[in-house]
């Protein structure tokens, strides 16, 4: 396997590649441990995802069993509804409490409790019971509105401290130990993971769930320091390190301090020529890239330890060709008929640049906009989520 993952984020698999972000784990843990529902967010490309995957959940799987949901973006006469998502991998996630099968037979007033009731019967939590996990939540607000609206519903029910009202009147006949189980909230966490971008669309959501807002967490860019560990820790990893399941496409190596100050210049310098943070994409493909030449034999152990050490020598003077060469490649990726439709939409439609002052940005343009503006020059919906879902 690979040391740099690329622009894929990080799995289960990988959190002894996971470097540079023990502050935020940390920090996001203590909040899970503390709140009922927390939301984190950033900007595409720091590497949410990543954070949650090969950090935040093997730090709490102690505590919490994780129920990890991805929905996907809405496809009509295709996409479950978010509801049916979330009991199905509930149902692959846990076991059955069958001192919990009265719960079945129950009747209430509504539908607006049938994820309390799954999670009051699930069992196989962890200690302080089960976290789900929403990942890349912005997907939800794609759904129709009746689907939105119900899982808002149902969302505030497993949330609330007490039996949802609707079973109230139903449990007055149970014996005196099946109401005492039946009070017990469930032992449920939710965290929510969203594009800062999209944030604002949360807002949605806080007449049933007034704290959505309230309990966040930011993940910024990485820092000189943290980049410099992300940069540097998988180098230098042994196969035994990782696991039995290890074994690296190329031998462990060394940066040396020119190198790393050139990489670290050049990755904290953003689009203006000012100084910024890293974007965890950004250092994933060039240190991909690195991998590779190490891989090739192409880097010389220069100071005789039995490692490679990677020089500021080895490397380019700036690294849009290390990109450029990415990005090429990712297009090659797509069927040949494609090609033409998604170089344009993506460097017409989500990249500016202004020749007056030399300066370029990339555009949040929302996906239905994209499709009325390339659909003829061959944009499909088809096409747009395999872009999104290939980074």
């Amino acid at each position: 396997m690979n040391r740099y993952p690329g622009v894929k984020p990080f799995d289960l698999s990988e959190q002894a590649l996971f470097f540079g972000r023990d502050r935020d784990i940390a920090d996001l843990c203590s909040l899970v441990r503390v709140e009922k529902l927390a939301v984190l967010f950033g900007k595409s490309g720091y590497g949410k995802s990543s954070l949650l995957n090969a950090g935040v959940l093997p730090r709490l799987s102690d505590m919490f069993l994780p129920i990890e949901v991805r929905l996907g973006e809405y496809i009509a006469g295709q996409s479950l509804a978010p509801l049916e998502t979330l009991r199905r991998r509930l149902d692959e996630r846990t076991t059955r409490r069958r001192d919990m099968d009265f719960l079945a037979d129950l009747q209430s007033g509504g539908k607006e409790d049938a994820l309390w009731r799954q999670f009051k019967q699930a069992g196989g939590g962890g200690s302080e019971g089960f976290l789900l996990v929403l990942d890349q939540f912005e997907e939800f607000f794609s759904y129709p509105p009746d689907q939105q609206a119900d899982i808002k519903t149902q969302l505030a029910a497993l949330l609330h401290e007490e039996m949802p009202e609707s079973l109230h009147e139903a449990a007055r006949d149970l014996p005196r130990e099946q109401r005492r189980l039946l009070a017990a909230p469930p032992q449920v966490r939710v965290l929510l993971a969203v594009r800062s971008d999209r944030l604002h669309e949360l807002d949605r959501l806080k007449d049933a769930l007034p704290a959505i807002l309230h309990k966040r967490y930011e993940l910024r860019a990485l820092s000189r320091e943290q980049a410099r560990e992300a940069i540097t820790g998988p180098a230098l990893l042994m196969p035994e390190q990782g696991g039995d399941s290890y074994a690296f496409d190329c031998p462990p190596f060394e940066y040396r301090e020119d190198a790393l100050q050139h990489i670290l210049d050049d990755l904290t310098r953003n689009n203006t020529g000012r100084q910024g943070g890293v974007e965890a994409f950004q250092l994933q493909i060039l240190c991909d890239s690195i991998e590779s030449m190490v891989a090739g034999g192409r880097i010389p152990d220069r100071d005789a330890n039995g490692l490679p050490d990677v020089s500021a020598a080895d490397l380019p003077p700036n690294f849009d060709a290390i990109y450029g060469a990415y990005y090429e490649r990712r297009l090659e990726h797509l069927p040949e008929q494609h090609r033409a439709a998604a170089r344009l939409l993506i460097e017409d439609g989500l990249v500016r640049y202004d020749p007056a002052t030399d300066t370029k940005r990339r555009l949040s343009v929302d996906g239905d906009a994209l499709l009325g503006s390339f659909a003829r020059h061959g944009l499909t919906p088809e096409l747009l989520r395999e872009l999104e879902k290939t980074y």
